[in-house]
């Protein structure tokens, strides 16, 4: 955990632990900023992410960052002025560690008030889900009274090709329960 001054950037407190994976001892990042410790413009994405967000009622889980050789699963609060910076090492793209469920949650229902319209909502959910599971596509649907559904909402990389409003009689997928 780092505990950075604002709009700089400057680390004013560290974990004692947090040497094991800043590659210098957590007291000689004392006084410098983010990006001097961890390069790859850190700042400019915590600024980005961070600006005019409240983020004193909880953290707001900002996604994976690479860091040198490393990844780092990345949330932000704000307490006592100060912004709190939760860095956790992750092994490998999309791990997401089980200490930082109730972080990620607690982010993902902030970002979800924020969206403006159900139809926004239901894409992000779909971005979100998909972003965590690692996965090629996530499609929403919308089932009637006879379990037909049409796709409604969905997100995916560029290997596969839209769905968006497209209608699949009942058939074509399992009704809850089956």
């Amino acid at each position: 955990m780092i505990a950075l001054d604002e709009p700089a950037f400057r680390i004013q407190q560290v974990s004692s632990n947090a040497g094991d994976w800043l590659g210098t001892e957590a007291s000689a990042a004392l006084g410098r900023t983010l990006d001097e410790v961890l390069g790859n413009g850190l700042a400019e994405v915590l600024c980005g992410s961070t600006m005019g967000t409240r983020l004193d009622s909880g953290p707001l889980y900002l996604g994976t960052i690479p860091a040198g050789e490393s990844s780092f699963q990345m949330a932000a609060h704000r307490r006592n002025n100060m912004l709190i910076v939760e860095l956790e090492p992750v092994s490998g793209e999309g791990t997401v560690p089980s200490s930082r469920s109730y972080s990620l949650v607690g982010s993902f229902l902030a970002k979800l008030e924020q969206q403006e319209t159900a139809t926004r909502s239901l894409r992000f959910v779909a971005a979100e889900v998909r972003r965590l599971m690692g996965i090629d596509r996530v499609l929403v649907y919308k089932f009637d009274f006879d379990w037909n559904g049409a796709v409604i909402a969905q997100d995916q990389n560029d290997l596969v090709a839209s769905c968006q409003g497209l209608h699949f009689p009942a058939g074509r997928h399992s009704a809850p329960g089956t």
